[in-house]
Order: structure tokens, then C-alpha cells, then sequence
């Protein structure tokens, strides 16, 4: 069987000066300039804290956190809590985390700029199936996802009700392949979608 690989022009930019105080209203200021800002999809964010995983996305007026509608869910995104952060769409993908000594550490992948030279030219891609059956639409274009009699819940940035046969979401993931390689070896990876099935593919 033959596999295509895309093809992509993306640059992984290091140099990232992550604050040690005032992340949300940073993250919210990286999501409305480029390369996230006019891109063809909307930023969204997805953070782990110690209380928990934090869903957002960028609305008019700023960054919609799931706490802001289901608190009984999902924790705030707070300095003193927050591990680690990905603000991703289509186009680009900010990748921020805390190490050991609580410092804060950071890197871009986004698509080279004229006269850069990319770092990635090819990728494959897989769709990771997220965990939750059962949808609540929670206001605020946010969804409580529940899962099972342990009682799993995440708040995602979506909008539907129901109740499913299969898990309706699904995390688009594109893994970079090494360009320095002879063989095909993922050398690193980012979030590019989040989205639902419809009722065409779940038939």
C-alpha cells in the first residue's frame, strides 16, 4: 500500500519568552496576533493545572475559559496551578510548560516566513478519539463531556447535546518528521483541531 506524506514549509521558533506571572492574559494576548490572528480557524487552548484540565478558546472580547460557565468542572486557569499549555488552530501551535525548578519554558511551531529556513518539510497525521459520551450543552458555547461510571468530565469549547454510541470528539495531531533522517522518525508533534464527528460519520 502506498502512504503519501504531506508536505508543509513550518518552523519551530524556540525563542520564547514566557512571563512568570499573568499567563492567561498572555496566552489571550499571543492568540489574537499573528500567526493565530486572521488564520482559518479559531484558537483554542488546551492547559493541565494541578485541580484538573482547562479547555478555552478565543471569542470576541478575549479568551473564553470553561470555568467561566461549568466551575463544577473545570478549575481556572491560574499561575500558582497551571503545568503546562497548548494554544493551537490550523496554522500554528504555542506550546508552553513548567519545569522542575518552576521555570516557565516555551516554543512555536508556525509556517516559515520568506526567507526562513523551515525546520519541518513533512508530517503525517492521526485523529485521537477523546474520552466522553455523553454531551451538556453548558452555555457560552462550551459542552460538558462526561464519561463512564468513574465519572470523567472535561468542559470543551463546542456546542451540542446528546447522548452517544461512539465518543463524538475527536483531537486532530500532526507529528513532524525528522528532515534529517533517511527513515521516517517523528521528532516532535502538535495539536491542530479539536472537533465532533457529525451523525453521517457516526452511522
Amino acid at each position: 500500500m502506498n502512504c503519501t506524506i504531506p508536505e508543509c514549509h513550518d518552523f519551530l521558533d524556540l525563542k520564547i519568552n514566557v512571563p512568570a506571572a499573568g499567563l492567561r492574559a498572555w496566552l489571550e494576548g499571543q492568540a489574537q496576533k499573528p500567526p493565530f490572528a486572521g488564520g482559518p480557524s479559531t484558537p483554542v487552548l488546551l492547559a493541565f493545572a494541578y485541580d484538573g484540565v482547562i479547555w478555552g478558546v478565543l471569542r470576541e472580547g478575549g479568551l473564553a475559559i470553561a470555568n467561566n460557565v461549568d466551575p463544577a468542572v473545570s478549575p481556572p486557569l491560574r499561575d500558582e496551578t497551571l503545568l503546562e499549555a497548548r494554544l493551537f488552530n490550523e496554522t500554528a501551535e504555542l506550546y508552553i510548560w513548567r519545569d522542575g525548578d518552576k521555570q516557565w519554558h516555551g516554543r512555536l511551531i508556525r509556517p516559515a516566513q520568506e526567507g526562513e529556513a523551515e525546520t519541518y518539510n513533512e508530517y503525517i497525521e492521526e485523529t485521537q478519539i477523546l474520552w466522553g459520551d455523553q454531551a451538556q450543552d453548558v452555555g457560552g458555547g462550551f459542552t460538558r463531556m462526561s464519561d463512564g461510571i468513574q465519572g470523567l468530565r472535561h468542559t470543551v469549547p463546542l456546542s451540542f447535546e446528546g447522548s452517544f454510541d461512539e465518543r463524538p470528539l475527536r483531537l486532530t495531531v500532526r507529528h513532524y518528521l525528522d528532515p534529517k533522517e533517511d527513515f521516517a522518525r517523528i521528532t516532535t508533534s502538535r495539536l491542530v483541531k479539536l472537533a465532533r464527528l457529525n451523525e453521517e460519520e457516526q452511522s
